[in-house]
């Protein structure tokens, strides 16, 4: 018994390293025109490496950590399949869709503060959003699901907060501050962009000193969150439909506004289309694929895709069936970017999608 609390605390260690640190500067934002609802996404790291996965509905998981492991995992059962792009391997996202319209992705958030363990079922930080694409179709979901599980304790100096929204043009923020979720949503969420290090409610105080916004310094340039946030919505706001490109050539124009040196992903969800674009900084050829094109049944094959693969237009034929070598692969980069990644870690990252099956 005790070498696999052993085995389960070494994951869960070493998935807290496997996070991005603190050089990450993403932006997320969600782009809603008269007919149209975008959300755009740039992922911002060393190490640009992935896959995008297909997840399937009606599949029995469990979460998979260790640090407390005298405390019930979260448990559930699929309900919505999802296309997830994964750094770190399947059932461990950065962010994706449902088929319900429910986006959810991760920005780091060096001064945000897990819960205290309590009585609530403990999952952790990457696969709290895997389990919210697969559980629910709303933000206002998301957010009461607060009251029934709980993101596990980091011993990381950061942790994550996250941006979610939904088919119906709703979204919120939502971050972890002195072990509380705290989030931003409607009237309080003016601006539906989230960047990396602040708070939003930060953000919109800084956005407040810029011209446009009731302020009076420039927008400004820097790579800084703060800026990114500034400027993300300095474009939203002044986007004309009848003078400007269009809304998805725009959404890109945002993309590349705060793109940094070490932009790695960019990634558009049409909500509306049920479509996502996608762009790497290995493959600089915008690649989309329609997400109701993909059988969400388990009784079918997990389907994924390399999101460098030296690809164009439309992937959904590129598509390949899920093998155990595949993910393996994918976890092994992981020793070329990461310190202190051992072979018992690639076994236990790799080993994680096996405790999921599915029920017919």
């Amino acid at each position: 018994m005790k070498s696999i609390y052993a085995m389960f605390l070494l994951f869960s260690v070493i998935i807290a390293w496997l996070v991005p640190q603190d050089t990450q500067s993403c932006t997320s934002f969600c782009f809603e025109t008269e007919d149209q609802l975008l959300f755009g996404r740039s992922f911002d790291w060393h190490a640009g490496n992935g896959l995008v996965i297909v997840n399937k509905r009606n599949v029995s998981k469990t979460a998979w950590l260790g640090a407390i492991i005298d405390q019930p995992v979260a448990a559930w059962t699929s309900k919505y399949g999802s296309i997830t792009f994964n750094h770190v391997g399947r059932e461990l996202p950065f962010g994706g869709i449902n088929e319900a319209g429910l986006v959810v992705e991760e920005l780091i958030f060096r001064k945000g503060r897990y819960p205290s363990q309590d009585s609530r079922p403990a999952i952790g930080y990457l696969q709290w959003i895997q389990y919210q694409l697969d559980n629910y179709s709303t933000v206002d979901e998301v957010i009461s699901s607060d009251s029934h599980i709980r993101i596990v304790k980091s011993q990381r100096r950061s942790v994550l907060h996250y941006i979610a929204c939904d088919r119906g043009g709703n979204c919120a923020s939502i971050e972890f501050i002195d072990g509380n979720m705290v989030y931003h949503l409607k009237k309080t969420m003016p601006f539906k962009i989230l960047t990396n290090t602040y708070t939003y409610a930060q953000s919109v105080e800084y956005l407040s000193l810029h011209t446009g916004f009731g302020g009076k310094f420039q927008i400004p340039t820097g790579a800084d969150g703060l800026h990114r946030f500034t400027r993300a919505a300095n474009m939203l706001k002044n986007y004309d439909p009848v003078t400007s490109k269009s809304a998805m050539d725009y959404i890109f124009d945002i993309l590349s506004n705060v793109k940094q040196d070490n932009t790695l992903w960019n990634i558009v969800y049409d909500m509306k289309n049920f479509r996502i674009y996608f762009r790497t900084s290995e493959n600089h050829k915008i690649r989309y694929f329609d997400l109701r094109s993909f059988d969400f049944s388990c009784d079918t094959p997990v389907k994924v895709l390399d999101i460098n693969a030296e690809l164009s237009g439309n992937v959904t034929i590129n598509f390949l069936n899920y093998t155990k070598q595949i993910n393996r692969s994918l976890v092994e980069e992981l020793k070329h970017y990461y310190n202190n990644v051992s072979e018992e870690s690639i076994e236990l990252i790799s080993q994680a999608p096996e405790r999921t099956f599915c029920i017919r």
